[in-house]
């Protein structure tokens, strides 16, 4: 699990639980910006996360993402923050190629540990989820103008689907046979943090999610939403079938020769 402790002023407060499941829970908190931190920790390097916010920071804010680089947290290079300093839902994404990147023990958890920071205080934010999707609402607008107009009552995204499709990819590619190596020499499962570049899922993300929301409005058979689930589903199985990624076979979070795979029609071949 993604590891997501809350810095407030050297006070840790673990809110991994919480942030883990988009849907399920959520916490508020003022981040001081001369005290307090969201520390990220992983048992191996990463390189993005996707936050959800229920009620966004209002305040102008800049943000930092830092690595431990063996002796303290330096700053990350390749930086891009789409949540706009905490005011909107969205991808956090910085360089992987952090050679000195180094593990740590924060709270007595020893992780490869990233913490984010922000320029000044924010407003009171309430974070839904802190974790790894493949596409966002943004993604879904660039396909279907009217696609929001579908949000559930009380939803303020369509982050319930993006987080089903991440689900439904990964157990595709498991399903496929393909197994990673841990830092035991075991051989287990992939999860959504082994695919070193998500990106190369977001097409297939985007139009599954289209699908699965479209899916239970249609009423009828082959109604105008009923064919918008056949269109959409389709091309989901068309950008899969067709996808190049990396995976991390040896799980030590570093795209080594020899981890970039092919995924062809359900079947994983080494290129």
């Amino acid at each position: 699990m993604l590891k997501i402790l809350l810095d407030d002023n050297a006070a840790y407060t673990d809110y991994s639980i919480k942030c883990e499941n988009f849907i399920r829970d959520n916490f508020t908190h003022t981040i001081v910006a001369s005290e307090d931190a969201i520390l990220i920790g992983y048992h191996k390097p990463i390189e993005r996360v996707y936050i959800e916010l229920t009620t966004p920071n209002t305040n102008s804010a800049s943000m930092t993402v830092n690595y431990y680089d063996g002796s303290t947290f330096t700053a990350s290079s390749g930086l891009v923050d789409l949540t706009d300093g905490l005011t909107r839902s969205g991808f956090v994404y910085w360089d992987r190629s952090q050679t000195d990147n180094a593990k740590t023990t924060i709270n007595s958890l020893e992780r490869y540990w990233y913490e984010i920071n922000l320029d000044v205080d924010t407003s009171a934010t309430q974070i839904a989820g802190i974790n790894i999707l493949f596409s966002d609402d943004f993604d879904l607008l660039e396909v279907d103008a009217e696609v929001l107009s579908f949000m559930h009552s009380g939803d303020n995204s369509m982050i319930r689907f993006h987080q089903a499709a991440r689900n439904e990819i990964v157990q595709r590619l498991n399903n496929s046979g393909k197994l990673k190596i841990n830092s035991s020499g075991q051989r287990e499962k992939l999860n959504a943090y082994d695919l070193l570049d998500p990106t190369d899922l977001k097409e297939a993300s985007k139009y599954l999610t289209l699908a699965r929301i479209y899916e239970p409005i249609s009423d009828e058979v082959d109604d105008k939403y009923n064919q918008k689930f056949k269109q959409y589903f389709q091309t989901y199985q068309d950008a899969f079938n067709l996808y190049m990624t990396s995976i991390d076979l040896d799980d030590d979070g570093v795209a080594d020769s020899g981890e970039v795979n092919r995924i062809s029609f359900g079947r994983i071949v080494r290129v």
